[in-house]
C-alpha cells in the first residue's frame, strides 16, 4: 500500500476541519485570582538557581506570574512576527506546488496565529492592566532587531527549513505548558492553577496539535530535499537562533522579570544582583536547558530535527540531544 502524500493528508485534515471539532474557541475571562499559580514554577528561570532556595512561598508565587506573563509574551512575539513573516512566503511556495489544500491549511493556521495572539494579550491585560496599559509586550519588546530577523527568515524561508524548524518548537513547546499547568492543577487538587490561565492553555492546544501536523507536511513538501550547502547554512542558523531564544542575558527578559518582582516586593532589592548573575549562569546549567529544550518537551520536533543530520551539532551544546 502506498504511503499517502502531504497533500492527500492535509485534505483529510481540512475535511476533519469542517465539523467545527478540536478547534480553539475563545475564552470569556472572569477575575483572575492572584493567589493561584499563573505557570508550573518549573518552566521559569530562577527555579533552577541557588537564590530559589532564598524566596519564601509567596516570592516563589510572585515571581512565577510574572515570568507566566513574559512567557505569554514569547508565544505572541513568535505568533505575531515570525508567522507573519514565514507563513505567507510558504503558502506561496505550496501554491507553486500545486498543493492546494496545504496552501489552505497554511492560510488558515495564520488566521487562528491572529486569533491566539489576541486571546494570550487579553490574558495578560487581564492579569496585570497595569503592566499592559500602553503595550503588549512588557518584558520582551521586539526591538528593531527582532523585527528584521523575523524579517530576514521570512525571505529565507523560501528555501530554508529553520525558519519553520523554530516555529515547530514554538508550538509543540506551548503544549507541553498547557499539559504540564494541567498536571500541576490535578496535583493539588484541582485548586492550585489560576482557572483562566489554564482555560486559555488548554484551549490553545485544539489548534496547535494540528498546527504541528501542518509543520510536519510542509517540512516534508518544501525542505526534505534541500542540497547540502542549504543544510549546512540551517544548521548553523537554527543553531545561533535558539542560543539566542534560550540563553538568559543580563539585560534580557528574564532581568527584566526580576526587575518587576523587586519593584513588586521591595524587601527582594538586596538579592537584585544574585539573581540576575544567576540567570545569567544558567546558560551552562544542563538542567535549565533540559527544561526549555528537551525530548519530553517537544517530542515531534524532536524526531523531525534527528531526520536531519545537519543538526548533529547541537549535540556539542544541547543536553541529551544525541
Amino acid at each position: 500500500m502506498n504511503a499517502k502524500t502531504p497533500e492527500t493528508i492535509a485534505g483529510e485534515i481540512l475535511s476533519a476541519m469542517r465539523s467545527g471539532d478540536n478547534r480553539t474557541r475563545p475564552v470569556t475571562l472572569t477575575a483572575i485570582d492572584h493567589d493561584k499559580y499563573f505557570l508550573p514554577p518549573e518552566y521559569t528561570q530562577l527555579y533552577y538557581s541557588p537564590v530559589w532556595a532564598d524566596l519564601d512561598s509567596s516570592h516563589r508565587l510572585r515571581y512565577t506570574q510574572l515570568y507566566a506573563l513574559r512567557t505569554n509574551e514569547v508565544i505572541m512575539l513568535f505568533e505575531r512576527y515570525l508567522v507573519e513573516a514565514i507563513l505567507p512566503p510558504i503558502a506561496a511556495r505550496l501554491g507553486q506546488l500545486q498543493m492546494p489544500s496545504l496552501y489552505q491549511l497554511v492560510l488558515t493556521m495564520l488566521h487562528e496565529e491572529h486569533d491566539h495572539d489576541e486571546a494570550f494579550v487579553a490574558l495578560n491585560q487581564a492579569s496585570r492592566p497595569d503592566l499592559y496599559q500602553a503595550t503588549d509586550f512588557f518584558f520582551f519588546p521586539p526591538s528593531p532587531e527582532v523585527r528584521r530577523l523575523t524579517a530576514t527568515m521570512g525571505w529565507l524561508a523560501r528555501w530554508c527549513a529553520h525558519p519553520l524548524w523554530l516555529l515547530f518548537f514554538i508550538e509543540e513547546s506551548s503544549l507541553a505548558l498547557a499539559r504540564d499547568l494541567a498536571i500541576l492543577d490535578r496535583q493539588q487538587g484541582g485548586d492550585a492553577v489560576e482557572p483562566n490561565w489554564l482555560a486559555v492553555h488548554l484551549e490553545h492546544t485544539h489548534d496547535e496539535r494540528r498546527h504541528t501536523l501542518i509543520d510536519r507536511l510542509v517540512f516534508d513538501s518544501c525542505y526534505a530535499h534541500r542540497g547540502a550547502a542549504t543544510r549546512r547554512l540551517d544548521a548553523w542558523l537554527f543553531s545561533r537562533a535558539l542560543k539566542a531564544i534560550l540563553f538568559p542575558r543580563a539585560r534580557g527578559a528574564g532581568a527584566r522579570v526580576v526587575e518587576q518582582l523587586i519593584r513588586d516586593c521591595p524587601e527582594l532589592a538586596g538579592l537584585r544582583t544574585t539573581m540576575i548573575q544567576e540567570i545569567v549562569a544558567l546558560g551552562d546549567n544542563p538542567d535549565f536547558l533540559a527544561s526549555v529544550l528537551s525530548q519530553r518537551l517537544a517530542p515531534r520536533a524532536w524526531k523531525l530535527f534527528h531526520r536531519c543530520p545537519e543538526l548533529n551539532t547541537l549535540a556539542n551544546w544541547l543536553p541529551g540531544y544525541a
